[in-house]
């Protein structure tokens, strides 16, 4: 049912802006494609509900210590179909086909990369990947090629994200950041009862937060707490915090009419966050990246 709302919320977007397109029919690929193979992973889970409602009141996420396994066959399949997504929707990225030969990348030398180091923190994929030395006259974008391979990995922590939805109650959960995977959220919503509930890009773990608290630095001061918003985009704000200067965009679902699917919503709103870092806001995930 959510892939028939997708594909109709990419062509209620489209009629209001059709200029981003490639990046709507992109993303509905792509999240199709990572529902597909999360439906094919049988996760493990390392702890009991006792467990993890410890670690939930200690502050901790869940896979802080015990990230989700990943078959390295498995995740090439991936990677190679996000890689050909990709370039169909966007020619000029045609060079990214290169990571697919990337001795890194092999499955014989796949396990190692991926216990090496954080690879959820994009900072380091991306100083990584950019380690790699890109050969040919059309070099791949760092940025790019780090992009998708997190967008590879994202399938096995959408897995065992839906799992722990199933068993353990998110209401246990009080930090700002997702309580599976340990991301900043990418977005947020007040839904009709006027709950602001956090929202990962990752795992797509969504949990409940205050209204009247930055997620990033904990800030409670309501004279330091704020929003804005722009005509063109009703229904939609972006929440910010002086002390911290991030932004959260945020779609408040009474006035846009309808439950929507924030992945969508982060593209349709590009504009506020263009917006947001012309007033010198920061996103909580670039606040991360600084610290």
């Amino acid at each position: 049912m959510r892939l028939e709302k997708l594909n109709r919320e990419i062509e209620i977007y489209l009629k209001e802006k059709q200029e981003a397109e490639p990046l709507f029919r992109f993303s509905g690929e792509l999240f199709r494609l990572q529902e597909r193979y999360a439906g094919q992973i049988k996760p493990h889970r390392s702890w009991s509900r006792e467990q993890a409602r410890e670690l939930f009141l200690q502050g901790c996420y869940l896979l802080k210590d015990a990230p989700p396994a990943i078959a390295p066959g498995l995740f090439r399949s991936i990677l190679g179909e996000i890689v050909e997504a990709v370039i169909r929707h966007f020619p000029r990225a045609e060079p990214l086909r290169k990571i697919m030969r990337q001795p890194e990348l092999t499955e014989t030398r796949l396990p190692q990369f991926l216990a090496g180091s954080n690879l959820l923190d994009s900072r380091e994929l991306e100083k990584q990947v950019r380690a790699w030395g890109w050969e040919g006259d059309e070099p791949v974008e760092s940025s790019l090629a780090a992009g998708t391979v997190k967008d590879a990995l994202a399938p096995f922590y959408i897995a065992l994200a839906a799992a722990v939805r199933e068993e353990i109650d998110l209401a246990l959960w009080g930090e700002g950041f997702c309580p599976v995977c340990g991301q900043d959220p990418g977005m947020a919503l007040l839904n009709d009862e006027g709950a602001r509930i956090l929202h990962c890009s990752f795992c797509r773990t969504c949990w409940q937060f205050p209204r009247l608290e930055c997620p990033f630095c904990r800030n409670r001061d309501p004279q330091r707490l704020g929003y804005f918003y722009a005509d063109e985009y009703p229904g939609r704000r972006v929440q910010v915090c002086e002390r911290c200067k991030s932004y959260l965009k945020t779609a408040v679902v009474k006035e846009i009419g309808r439950e929507v699917i924030l992945e969508l919503e982060d593209i349709f709103t590009l504009e506020l966050d263009h917006l947001a870092r012309r007033e010198g806001y920061r996103a909580g995930r670039d606040l991360a990246l600084l610290q």
